[in-house]
């Protein structure tokens, strides 16, 4: 059960980690954030050295079992182009990174549960409203927001990076 996991984690005072094995990858096509953090998480649990662009593709070709790259260039038109689903995001994360057992929950971790899991090197991926982030990195009470609609990363405060979280995958 989520709730008992998370419970059992131990308590931190503060948060230190950088989270710079975590890429900040911007997304091909407009509705590729869920392709985005997917191959960014496997990235981060496997070590790829694939770019980010090419963990994407992957990501496509895990979820949709097609190619929706020609090499480098991505299509972002019809079924190749929508966005991912509960169940493929999932599916992707369980594929990409087999050695971590993912879990959801419907709701955001309280600030010590966040801290428990970062410190221990977990990223976190956020549900907003029709969008994915994740969050990769703590330090004096800030979290590294890592959103491939941004033009980089943002250190951002708890309530700030709690604000319209609605889903919770780590």
């Amino acid at each position: 059960d989520h709730e008992e996991y998370i419970n059992s984690l131990p308590a931190f005072n503060g948060c230190s980690w950088s989270g710079s094995a975590y890429p900040w990858c911007k997304q091909y096509c407009p509705m590729w954030c869920w392709a985005t953090v997917t191959g960014s998480m496997g990235h981060y649990y496997k070590g790829h050295t694939g770019s980010c662009i090419e963990n994407q593709c992957n990501a496509l070709i895990a979820a949709r079992h097609m190619t929706c790259c020609s090499g480098t260039r991505p299509n972002c038109q019809g079924t190749c182009g929508r966005a991912g689903s509960m169940s493929e995001i999932m599916s992707v994360l369980r594929s990409a990174a087999s050695k971590h057992s993912f879990r959801q929950s419907s709701s955001y971790p309280s600030q010590s549960q966040l801290d428990s899991l970062l410190s221990k090197g977990t990223p976190v991926a956020r549900l907003i409203n029709g969008h994915i982030t994740a969050v990769a990195g703590c330090r004096n009470g800030q979290y590294r927001l890592v959103d491939s609609c941004a033009s980089g990363d943002r250190w951002m405060s708890y309530s700030q990076i709690t604000r319209g979280w609605i889903k919770t995958i780590y």
